[in-house]
């Protein structure tokens, strides 16, 4: 063998690196697949759907992972969407809204960051839920800093009003009846109801000029979801806000 031969053989990687480094990507994607496939079963709602792609390479695999509920897949603006770009040594993540995020090889990793989308895909519907209802969103807090801390990430959280609420008006108020949502990714789903009447509203409330004051106050109760008809988030929050609107 010439010189040039040589040279351009110890330069390139050997086929004992090249088959350790297909080695740890199999190991790598093995791992991935087997966490998306416990979650999946250990989350029934929202639904985790994993699509692999057929095009890949011997170091490098693709996979689509879409959160939805079901009986709403049709609602698109609802979705979760991650992709999952899994190397050698580790997983680059780009969200649905093009952020991307670099993971290790620890499968931990990989479950965190599921697990925050499916607190997201909870406050996704609740606000196009609502939307779709006639409902409107008061406020929308994408990391609140109120409530249990959670051991990764954030949790985030959103209030809605009952259509034609008259203290969103800012007119005499008859009746307020909101409705906030807190999701984290460890803390958990958390629902409260707020229906106050004219007459159960504190006394000293009313040296206020302005009614629209009254919405930072009020008294909100947790709904048991697992007393309420349906079977999965999305029914749930529409029986409720069916039965607060025909309440009014």
């Amino acid at each position: 063998m010439s010189r040039s031969d040589l040279k351009e053989m110890s330069d390139s990687e050997t086929l004992l690196e090249q088959i350790i480094k297909q080695a740890r990507h199999e190991v790598l994607r093995q791992r991935t697949m087997s966490v998306i496939d416990r979650l999946a079963g250990e989350i029934p709602d929202p639904q985790i759907m994993a699509h692999w792609s057929c095009l890949n390479s011997p170091l490098q695999s693709n996979v689509k992972i879409i959160i939805t509920s079901n009986g709403y897949e049709g609602m698109r603006v609802t979705w979760q969407s991650l992709d999952l770009e899994i190397g050698v040594d580790g997983i680059l993540v780009t969200t649905k809204d093009r952020r991307t995020l670099k993971l290790s090889f620890q499968e931990k990793e990989v479950e965190d960051i599921i697990r925050w989308q499916v607190s997201q895909h909870h406050i996704a519907l609740s606000q196009n839920l609502a939307r779709l209802i006639g409902w409107q969103v008061l406020s929308y807090n994408g990391c609140s800093g109120v409530g249990e801390m959670e051991g990764f990430a954030c949790a985030s959280s959103i209030q809605l009003v009952a259509p034609n609420n008259d203290r969103l008006q800012l007119v005499a108020p008859n009746n307020d009846r909101m409705l906030s949502v807190r999701s984290g990714p460890t803390s958990g789903l958390h629902v409260f109801l707020k229906i106050d009447s004219s007459g159960n509203l504190d006394p000293s409330l009313s040296s206020l000029v302005d009614p629209k004051w009254l919405n930072l106050g009020g008294t909100f109760r947790e709904l048991d979801l697992e007393q309420i008809e349906g079977r999965n988030l999305a029914t749930k929050l529409e029986l409720i806000m069916a039965m607060v609107n025909k309440k009014r």
